[in-house]
């Protein structure tokens, strides 16, 4: 178990960096979620529980690509945030249960994730106007000053909303396992559903449709889990 503080200032920046990565510099598929959340479960000792949580991760999201200016749901945050929750002892010690709780409960990051990279996006429109401006009038040091500022302001927003979506989820997950004991098989069986449901999806291309009806599948398996009838 480490200390929450340490680990959201490391999840922090390593979510600022892989931000960056994704769109402004170097895009070498680091911040894919199988890559983000292997590389941060060695980090964070939890290399075999880092690697499974990138590969349900990848299965479900692995056909979200961006396409010209459309942002698309990317599972940056919920795979490194589910790596957080699993070495910061919140989920327990309850072997393979603990990976498909912390997927399901970082799951919601995908909306703070796509709203930081759409806010620094359109924050690089206007710095990309003002370098042409810059290089057109005979300032390349001036221009390409506005461009690392730009990535400064990517990393700066990456950084920040995945330490308050951390911190959110961290005290969240406290809450609910503490309000409802016994509950983190309920929702073991529920994030576990998505994983086969999105294999599925991938082979036979429908993985939205799937989705819908394994959501739903895993829904009640869990309320039958937590009812004791499959316990």
């Amino acid at each position: 178990m480490s200390s929450l503080p340490g680990l959201l200032v490391s999840t922090a920046l390593i979510g600022g960096l892989l931000g960056v990565e994704r769109t402004a510099f170097g895009q070498f598929s680091l911040s894919r979620p199988l890559a983000a959340s292997f590389l941060f479960g060695i980090l964070t000792g939890q290399p075999a529980e880092g690697a499974m949580v990138g590969i349900l991760f990848e299965l479900l999201f692995i056909r979200a690509i961006p396409a010209g200016s459309y942002v698309p749901y990317h599972p940056l945050y919920p795979a490194l945030l589910a790596v957080m929750l699993l070495a910061s002892g919140v989920l327990g010690d309850h072997g393979w249960m603990r990976v498909p709780a912390a997927a399901l409960f970082a799951l919601p990051a995908i909306l703070p994730d796509r709203l930081a990279e759409i806010v620094w996006r359109r924050s690089n429109e206007r710095a990309i106007t003002r370098s042409v401006a810059l290089f057109r009038m005979g300032n390349p040091r001036q221009a390409r000053t506005v461009h690392l500022l730009s990535i400064s302001r990517a990393f700066l927003f990456h950084a920040l909303s995945i330490a308050l979506s951390g911190a959110i989820l961290y005290f969240f997950s406290s809450w609910i396992l503490a309000a409802i004991p016994g509950a983190l098989g309920y929702f073991a069986i529920i994030g576990i559903t998505p994983f086969f449901v999105g294999l599925a999806g991938v082979s036979a291309n429908r993985l939205r449709g799937l989705g819908w009806i394994g959501f739903v599948l895993g829904l009640l398996a869990g309320a039958l889990v937590g009812s004791g009838v499959l316990a």
